[in-house]
């Protein structure tokens, strides 16, 4: 006996695309664990988010082209994913 789908549940997509992107999931949910734990120092913090952008990065292949100078926020950076660059630009 096959169940009815329920209506609210996830597409067919969905499960597809999560399926592709679980190693970031895992990462991210790794990361926040690690983030909630009280004895953790801001510097500390600041470092698995680091952590976190450098591994997410690796794994999609993007990297930063250009990095922005001045203001408050000077470790910000514009990011590409070059494949998917070339793919858009041909």
């Amino acid at each position: 006996m096959i169940e009815k789908c329920p209506v609210d549940a996830p597409s067919s997509i969905w499960w597809v695309i999560t399926y592709s992107i679980v190693l970031a999931i895992d990462a991210i949910n790794v990361t926040f664990i690690v983030l909630q734990d009280k004895s953790l120092l801001l510097a500390q913090q600041e470092q698995c988010i680091h952590m976190l952008i450098g591994t997410i990065m690796t794994m999609f292949n993007i990297e930063m082209i250009e990095e922005f100078k001045g203001g408050d926020n000077k470790r910000a950076g514009n990011y590409v994913n070059f494949e998917q660059w070339r793919i858009n630009v041909d």
